[in-house]
């Protein structure tokens, strides 16, 4: 759920290394610096280890994909937020949806649709209340049937 910390702001403010500027890979640098990392292993299993070079490449890709232009990512789902607009759209459905059309956007050759869409769900459900899974779910397949050109 980096993606939900550093979109709603939470990340911004709180570099370790205050002269650098908070930009969106200064955040991401000091987040994985492996001293700062390490004291997070009380959070969180999935800290336990710190990610390889090419998982962090990935994060990196995905957390800007997703970021760097939210007014994009946003529209890019918003369309299918049939009956909502996306203020009413929970943080952390609007961070698992960002975080899903991200990852479908990239295209990697690893991360088909169906999984993307799966894990997705699979976060919300931890992070989320369950009644949002289902919505989550009718996003993300309307999305994706757009994005073919499907109906």
């Amino acid at each position: 759920m980096l993606i939900f910390a550093v979109a709603e702001g939470r990340l911004l403010d709180c570099g370790i290394n205050d002269a650098a500027p908070p930009t969106l890979e200064n955040v991401l640098d000091d987040f994985f610096e492996p001293l700062y990392f390490s004291t997070l292993k009380s959070e969180d299993a999935v800290f336990e280890k710190y990610p390889d070079a090419k998982t962090l490449e990935y994060i990196y890709a995905l957390v800007s994909q997703a970021v760097s232009d939210l007014e994009a990512t946003d529209g890019a789902f918003s369309q299918h937020l049939t009956g909502w607009r996306l203020e009413r759209v929970s943080a952390a459905a609007r961070a698992c949806l960002r975080t899903a059309v991200a990852e479908l956007t990239l295209k990697l050759p690893d991360s088909p649709e169906a999984v993307v869409i799966n894990e997705t769900l699979e976060i919300a459900r931890e992070f989320d209340e369950e009644e949002n899974v289902p919505f989550i779910n009718g996003v993300l397949g309307s999305y994706v049937r757009a994005e073919k050109g499907e109906k």
